[in-house]
C-alpha cells in the first residue's frame, strides 16, 4: 500500500482477490515480455537521471552553501537528498516487481524485510513533497515579511519536521506490510489490515488520507502562494532615479522567477497527478481498474516516479544561477587545466618590461660618460 508503481501490486492483488475469495495479495498478473521491455528501460533511464541529476544538485547546492549560507538552499539540499533516495530505493523495487511482483522468501528475515524495504519509499516521496511545500513557504515569507533570517535560524528544525512526520505518515508500512503464504507454499509481501474487507477499507482511507496531505493541500497550497508572489514581482515598479537599462533587467529577472514558481507547480502537478487517479480507480472504481490495461497502470507510477528523478532538472533549465553553476561545474575541470597550461606557459617565458623614460636617459648619460 504505497504511491510507488513497486507497491501498488498488493493493492491491485488485493482489489482481484475480494471477487475470488482469495488471501489478499497472493494473486499475480501476467506481464508480458515487450511490458517488462519497455518499462525496464524507461526505470534504467530515470534512473540514471535521478542518480546524476540528484548528484549534481546536492554538490551544487552545497557549493553555494560553501560560499553563502540561505535557508532556500538548505531545503533545495534536503528535497534533492530525499529525490535521490527515492531514486535509490523505489526504482529497483519497481523493476523487481515487473518480474516477480509481490513474490517474497519466509522466515523472520523474510518478516522484517517485507516491513522494511518498503518503509523508507514512502519516507522519501514524503519528505520531498513535503520540502517542495517548505520552499513555496519560505519564498512566500521571504518575499512579503522579509522573514529570511528567521528561517534561516530554524532552518535545521524545518528539516528536522519535515523528515519526522515523513516517519509518521509512513508508520502504517510496519504494521500493514506482511508475509503471506498461498497453496503452493509461496510467499507473499502483502497489506494486510485484519480480513479482505477490512484491509480494502483500511487502504481506502489511507490512500485518502495521502490525497489530501501529500497532494492537495501541498498542490493548493503552492498555488496560492506562488500566485501572490508572481503577482507581486510583476506589479513592483521601479524607483525614481532608475535608467530603462535597469528597469528592463529587472523586468526580465521577474519574468524567470515567475516561470520558474510556475514551471514548479505545474510539474508537480502533471507528475503526481497519474498517480493519484490510478488510486482513485482503485478504491472507489473498482469495476474500472480491474479493466484498465495493466500498461496504463504502470507507467502512471513511472511518471510518478520519474518526478523525483527529474525535479533537479527543472531547476537547472528554469533558475539561472542553477544553469550557470551546472555549466561551471561541467567545464570547470577543463577551464582548469587550460588555466594551469597558460600560466605555465606564462612562467617558461618570462615578459621583459620595457624600460621607462628615466630609465632610457639614465642610460644615455652613463654612456656619454664612458
Amino acid at each position: 500500500m504505497s504511491m510507488e508503481s513497486s507497491n501498488t501490486s498488493s493493492n491491485m492483488a488485493s482489489n482481484q482477490n475480494e471477487t475470488t475469495g482469495e488471501r489478499s495479495g497472493t494473486a499475480l498478473y501476467s506481464i508480458s515480455l515487450t511490458t517488462q521491455a519497455i518499462m525496464t528501460s524507461a526505470y534504467i533511464i530515470s534512473f540514471i537521471l535521478g542518480l546524476l541529476g540528484n548528484g549534481v544538485g546536492i554538490f551544487i547546492v552545497f557549493r553555494r552553501s560553501r560560499r553563502r549560507f540561505c535557508s532556500t538552499n538548505v531545503l533545495i539540499g534536503n528535497m534533492v537528498i530525499a529525490d535521490l533516495l527515492v531514486t535509490l530505493f523505489a526504482m529497483p523495487l519497481a523493476v523487481e516487481y515487473l518480474y516477480i511482483q509481490n513474490k517474497w522468501f519466509g522466515g523472520l528475515v523474510g518478516e522484517m524485510a517485507c516491513k522494511l524495504i518498503h518503509f523508507p519509499n514512502f519516507v522519501t516521496i514524503s519528505a520531498s513533497v513535503l520540502t517542495i511545500l517548505t520552499i513555496s513557504i519560505e519564498r512566500y515569507c521571504a518575499v512579503f515579511y522579509h522573514l529570511r533570517n528567521s528561517f534561516l535560524r530554524k532552518t535545521k528544525y524545518l528539516t528536522a519536521i519535515i523528515w519526522c512526520t515523513s516517519i509518521v505518515l509512513a508508520c502504517p508500512y510496519l504494521f500493514s506490510y506482511t508475509l503471506a503464504q498461498d497453496a503452493a507454499g509461496q510467499y507473499f509481501c502483502v497489506v494486510e489490515w485484519g480480513d479482505i474487507k477490512q484491509t480494502y477499507a483500511s487502504q481506502r482511507i489511507y490512500y485518502s488520507f495521502v490525497f489530501v496531505f501529500l497532494y492537495a493541500i501541498p498542490l493548493a497550497l503552492m498555488s496560492v502562494l506562488y500566485t501572490r508572489i508572481a503577482i507581486k514581482l510583476w506589479k513592483k515598479t521601479a524607483t525614481r532615479g532608475e535608467s530603462f537599462i535597469i528597469r528592463k533587467s529587472a523586468t526580465k529577472a521577474k519574468r524567470k522567477v515567475v516561470k520558474l514558481l510556475l514551471g514548479l507547480v505545474v510539474f508537480f502537478a502533471l507528475c503526481s497527478a497519474p498517480a493519484h487517479i490510478m488510486h482513485y480507480y482503485m478504491f472507489y472504481e473498482l469495476k474500472a481498474w480491474l479493466q484498465m490495461p495493466l500498461a496504463i497502470k504502470l507507467l502512471s507510477f513511472w511518471i510518478y516516479n520519474t518526478n523525483s528523478a527529474v525535479n533537479p532538472i527543472v531547476y537547472i533549465v528554469l533558475s539561472e544561477r542553477f544553469r550557470r553553476e551546472f555549466f561551471r561545474l561541467a567545464h570547470g575541470n577543463w577551464c582548469e587545466r587550460r588555466t594551469i597550461r597558460f600560466s605555465i606557459s606564462k612562467t617558461k617565458r618570462p615578459h621583459r618590461m620595457k624600460p621607462t623614460v628615466t630609465t632610457r636617459v639614465w642610460l644615455q648619460a652613463k654612456k656619454k660618460n664612458r
